[in-house]
């Protein structure tokens, strides 16, 4: 049994037990979720500023992960593989959040494919962008001289000998020309001396080239050559002997044989090579020679005719020649001749030759045939060679001859025109003769004639042949049409030839006359100006003239002509043309910059005006002429490199002055991407363009900036400047370490003192 006492001390046990636990449970922390760390991203850009062996390349470190970036780069390879940190690489330093950075990419090989992407290390690992791919620059082609051997001579004769080249190399180009050069002696021959090209290069390269006209037992210096876009590379030289001359021991002979086929003028004569000489000595040339029995005996120099032989001799040694252009029944010294290649020229003996002798037992008859076709100037005339004479005896010559009726017999002499005939008669001797120069309503005398070969001349009837007369039963009539494409000196004007009158008249000339209004109306002979046309006349009877020299402004009386051919003049009616007056544009400068330059477009023409001083400018004005009633301009305003273009199109009245005031247009004008370089962190640049803005820029080492304006609005990124004033010529930079800087349009780019700035609008 427990005392009162001893289960108290029992529950007070218990109680503080329990406390005790409680407090125990109520302390215990809970267990948190612990994130695994994480590395960083990153971004490949794109390479740039690429050679044979360098590259640029872009990236960006996107966010750093759990950690700090402790490294950061590029990585490449050769090739279309995988690059890593273990390939090679670009190593930089420690890298924020949205770091842009680039790294350039040295000791490349030319012509080469690279794979390369950006790379970034913490503490939880590396990172990679995307693979990107370029390819390096060829190297640049050296252009030299060919590079050209001379491998051999050959087939040397006492004339010629074949030359042989190999073409090595090209030279990093095409070949123009190739072959083989040469000179007499021993020297160095070049292509400005003796050479041959050739075309029949083998696929090795291999070529050659006739060495010709050299002299027998000579010394020659030979070298194969190659031209190209560089110049001409030669072979090495060779020599050769050209062969000795040949021994002829004996002189060639010759015999002249008998003619036949002889006729009134020409005949074959035989001859025969009876020997070529001695030794290895050959004959290179024969042939006949001929002169007339009067002459000396004819020779290879002197003569009457020659034929000349250069084929190779028969087996026989036989040959002949036709003798030609002999004279009938005259009598001819022929002979034989040979030449050896020592030039010894020998003669066979010689052999008379005599011509058929023309045998005109009667002389030759011809008639005259009607005429037909006649017209005002010509006719046709027919004849006809009866008989050409007894024995062998030919005509040799025929036609018609005519003169007016008033004169004597026309003779082949005497006569006011002749044709004159001497082909082959036709089967039935007939022949017609265009007979010209006539005049409308003249009689003419006209008979055929014809000539044998012993020159007797017999002629046909007399045929009168009257020239048709110009029958112009009524006058032509001419209208004048409307005039069109009228300007300040020039317009046209239409005409149109009604009729041209009866009978066979026709118009001869036509055209429009004109003169001022004031004057009397203008006629063929008194005008201020005329157009003259021959030309056939249109099937419509229509035409026009250029109506030129005219005043602007100036009215003028224009009427169309027609002449006949029996110099009858009608006029049409008068048609009153007004020249443009000139019309103007007067442009007046009222902006704030000069202009430069006016560029005017009157239809399809665009012309520039040639300013005094070369520009308008402020507050000055300047009027020129145009050709047009609407008129394009293009004006040009510039100041210190820097200025606006602005278009209109003008309407200009004839006879007017139409006023252009130029003022400053409204130009929105914006920079973007002001980037600068050179400066500490933190540095403050104050841009002020033409003094009306401010921006404060703060830049970073790494290029990033932040801007804040002249109303404390901040941003980051890239800064737009609207509102741009129109007459802005420069932008001053001002900086808290460097002073100012006024940096001039283009606004491209600036850099002094170590700062640089660039712009872009």
């Amino acid at each position: 049994m427990y005392s009162r006492h001893t289960f108290g001390s029992l529950l007070k046990q218990l109680l503080l037990g329990v406390i005790l636990v409680q407090l125990l449970f109520s302390c215990r922390k809970e267990p948190q979720e612990v994130s695994p760390p994480a590395p960083p991203t990153v971004l490949t850009g794109s390479a740039s500023g690429i050679s044979t062996d360098k590259a640029t390349v872009s990236g960006k470190i996107e966010t750093v992960g759990s950690s700090q970036v402790t490294q950061y780069g590029h990585c490449w390879l050769i090739g279309s593989g995988t690059p890593t940190t273990t390939d090679a690489k670009t190593a930089k330093g420690i890298g924020d959040a949205g770091l842009l950075f680039t790294s350039e990419l040295s000791g490349l090989s030319p012509n080469t494919t690279y794979s390369v992407r950006t790379y970034a290390i913490n503490s939880a690992g590396t990172s990679y962008g995307t693979i990107i791919s370029f390819k390096t620059d060829s190297p640049p082609v050296t252009i030299v001289k060919p590079v050209v051997e001379t491998t051999e001579v050959t087939d040397i004769t006492t004339t010629n000998a074949v030359g042989k080249g190999r073409i090595v190399a090209n030279g990093g180009s095409d070949l123009t020309e190739y072959g083989i050069c040469w000179i007499a002696g021993n020297g160095e021959p070049t292509i400005s001396n003796s050479k041959k090209t050739t075309t029949n290069r083998d696929a090795n390269g291999n070529f050659s080239g006739v060495i010709d006209n050299l002299t027998a037992n000579t010394l020659y210096s030979v070298r194969a050559f190659a031209t190209n876009a560089s110049g001409t590379g030669y072979g090495q030289t060779k020599q050769i002997t050209s062969a000795s001359a040949v021994a002829c021991t004996v002189t060639p002979t010759v015999s002249t044989t008998t003619a036949s086929n002889i006729t009134q003028t020409t005949a074959v004569v035989g001859g025969k090579i009876d020997n070529e000489g001695g030794g290895n000595c050959q004959v290179s040339e024969y042939g006949h020679i001929w002169t007339v029995s009067t002459n000396a005996d004819p020779t290879v120099l002197t003569n009457g005719g020659k034929t000349t032989k250069t084929a190779a001799i028969s087996s026989g040694g036989t040959f002949s020649s036709d003798i030609t252009g002999l004279t009938a029944g005259t009598i001819y010294k022929v002979r034989a001749y040979a030449k050896n290649q020592t030039n010894i020229v020998v003669y066979g003996s010689i052999v008379n030759v005599t011509a058929a002798a023309a045998t005109c037992t009667v002389n030759p008859t011809v008639s005259t045939a009607a005429a037909s076709n006649i017209t005002q100037t010509t006719a046709v005339v027919g004849g006809k060679i009866d008989n050409e004479g007894g024995g062998n005896c030919q005509v040799s010559e025929y036609g018609h001859i005519w003169t007016v009726s008033t004169n004597a017999d026309p003779t082949v002499l005497t006569n006011g025109g002749k044709t004159t005939k001497t082909a082959a008669i036709s089967s039935g001797g007939t022949f017609s003769s265009d007979i010209t120069g006539l005049t409308a309503g003249t009689i003419y005398k006209v008979r055929a004639y014809a000539k044998n070969q012993t020159n007797i001349v017999v002629y046909g009837s007399i045929v009168n042949v009257t020239a048709a007369a110009v029958a112009c039963t009524v006058n032509p009539t001419v209208s004048t049409a409307a005039a069109s494409n009228i300007t300040q000196t020039t317009a046209v004007v239409g005409g149109k030839i009604d009729n041209e009158g009866g009978g066979n008249c026709q118009v001869s000339e036509y055209g429009h006359i004109w003169t001022v209004s004031t004057n009397a109306d203008p006629t063929v002979l008194t005008n201020g100006g005329k157009t003259t046309k021959t030309a056939a006349i249109s099937s419509g009877g229509t035409f026009s003239s250029d109506i030129t020299g005219l005043t602007a402004g100036t009215i003028y009386k224009v009427r169309a002509y027609a002449k006949n051919q029996t110099n009858i003049v009608v006029y049409g009616s008068i048609v009153n043309v007004t020249a443009s007056q000139v019309r103007s544009i007067r442009i007046t400068n009222n902006s704030s910059l000069p202009i430069t330059r006016i560029d005017v477009i009157e239809g399809a023409n665009t012309r520039q005006l040639s300013l005094s001083g070369g520009r308008i400018g402020l507050g000055a004005n300047y009027t020129f002429p145009v050709s047009t009633a609407q008129v394009g301009l293009t004006i040009n305003s510039t100041k210190d490199g820097c200025g606006v273009s602005q278009t209109a199109t003008v309407s200009v009245a004839s006879g007017q002055i139409t006023n252009v005031s130029l003022t400053n247009p409204t130009v929105a004008q914006v920079m973007t991407g002001f980037k600068a370089s050179g400066f500490s962190t933190f540095t403050s640049v104050n841009v002020r363009p033409g003094g009306l803005y401010t921006i404060s820029y703060y830049f970073y080492t790494d290029g990033r900036f932040a801007w804040e304006d002249s109303n404390n609005a901040r941003g980051n990124g890239t800064f737009t400047l609207l509102s741009w004033p129109a007459n802005s010529t420069a932008i001053t930079v001002h900086t808290n370490t460097s002073g100012d800087f006024v940096v001039p349009c283009p606004y491209r780019a600036f850099s002094s003192n170590g700062y640089s700035f660039e712009f872009e609008r």
